[in-house]
């Protein structure tokens, strides 16, 4: 695999923000890889994350859908009327990798959807102290322009083919900016979710970390239409590679949902290819075989209900 680059890195000395207790967050880069690949162990899934797996390999033979999120219309639109207009905007992030780069937000938006921000903004009003400004972070500035957009409409969108290759909503640039020189055309459609994931686990976003499972799920689990060599890959960036700390294994149940549906909707080429390309991806083995004793009876369940769910469709 190419050499990674570095998408996001806390700077202590612009943020104002406390560091997060484990290794600051890193991507694709310098083997700054999260705690769980570093060490070679991965933590145990939370009963929720557990739960979620159960779910999704239950009814994947049928396209899991996954608890909609509902989001206020009413709410969004005005959100998004002030995306549009950019007035009355009071902070600024900035990105230390690209300077002169700056997007320009309001702070309540920003602290309401970031629960590591809205603690380090209670802490300074008890101490009487003002909230900064601005917050820098050493990061691909893609990560932060799809980010500000997620703020405003819940949502962001990557460009043709499912990749990131140009800025939306970015207020200044330097004057030698090229869009081509900042692209991630070599990041995968799911590669991307993943550096987002871990934004949002550096923020604290729960909402983003909702919605990119959900976008995951859409991928691997409903359309299930990764070749062996593609969901390989994105297995060796979840169990080798990842910067997600993903403590509670939510990101790695839906992961999981979707080799299991893969598996049931491949033949047996294509399956005996995966299992070649997978072989020597250790983590990944240890907790697959796990999964399938714990969840032993499910997966049974699973794959008569499929065997009879197609035995109806070919006789309807």
């Amino acid at each position: 695999m190419a050499e990674e680059q570095s998408i996001i890195r806390y700077d202590p000395d612009t943020t104002g923000v406390d560091a997060p207790p484990s290794s600051t967050p890193g991507a694709l880069c310098d083997n700054n890889v999260s705690d769980n690949v570093a060490n070679g162990q991965i933590t145990d899934m939370s009963e929720e994350a557990s739960a979620v797996l159960e779910y999704l390999l239950n009814v994947s033979f049928r396209g899991a859908a996954m608890i909609p999120v509902s989001n206020s219309r009413i709410v969004q639109k005005r959100f998004s009327t002030l995306l549009e207009l950019r007035i009355l905007q009071d902070f600024t992030l900035k990105c230390q990798s690209l300077p002169g780069a700056e997007w320009k937000i309001h702070v309540a938006i920003l602290i309401a959807g970031s629960q590591a921000l809205q603690e380090e903004s209670l802490h300074k009003v008890k101490q009487g102290l003002k909230f900064v400004e601005e917050l820098s972070l050493e990061c691909h500035p893609m990560l932060i322009n799809r980010y500000k957009a997620f703020m405003y409409t819940g949502s962001y969108h990557l460009n043709k083919g499912g990749k990131a290759l140009r800025f939306h909503y970015v207020d200044n640039l330097p004057t030698d900016f090229t869009p081509e020189a900042w692209s991630l055309k070599e990041l995968s459609y799911v590669e991307f979710h993943f550096n987002m994931y871990n934004l949002g686990e550096f923020f604290r976003d729960y909402d983003l970390l909702t919605h990119i499972r959900h976008v995951l799920n859409e991928k691997l689990v409903l359309k299930h239409d990764c070749r062996p060599k593609e969901l390989s890959g994105i297995l060796d960036t979840l169990y080798k590679y990842s910067p997600c700390r993903d403590h509670d294994g939510m990101l790695r149940a839906v992961v999981l949902a979707g080799v299991f549906a893969h598996q049931k909707a491949w033949g047996r080429t294509s399956n005996d290819e995966f299992a070649r390309l997978v072989s020597d991806n250790q983590l990944f083995n240890i907790e697959w075989e796990a999964i399938k004793m714990k969840f032993k009876k499910v997966l049974a369940t699973a794959d008569a209900a499929k065997r009879q769910f197609k035995k109806m469709r070919v006789g309807g």
